[in-house]
């Protein structure tokens, strides 16, 4: 699994990550979360995630067990990260 990137553009953190490597479609494969500040009344900041790419697609649809833990490890670490973007946003 790949590590942890991260971009601040316009108050936004971005943080991707992409958790096959080696080449092929699966490496094209990433996840990001952008966490954007609190905005008007709102008084925690708003975190999306989004997927890009998808090898599976021409397979059916179906991903091994261990790839897709690595999918599912990957996607946890970009949501705690998030998680603790957020909360030093929010104690700003």
């Amino acid at each position: 699994m790949g590590t942890i990137q991260r971009e601040r553009r316009n108050g936004t953190v971005s943080l991707f990550i992409e958790p096959f490597s080696g080449g092929g479609l699966r490496s094209m494969m990433r996840i990001r979360a952008d966490v954007h500040p609190p905005e008007g009344r709102q008084r925690t900041p708003k975190i999306e995630i989004f997927f890009h790419g998808s090898a599976y697609v021409g397979h059916g649809g179906l991903m091994s067990v261990s790839h897709a833990r690595t999918w599912s490890a990957a996607l946890d670490a970009v949501i705690a990260e998030a998680e603790k973007v957020a909360e030093e946003m929010r104690s700003k």
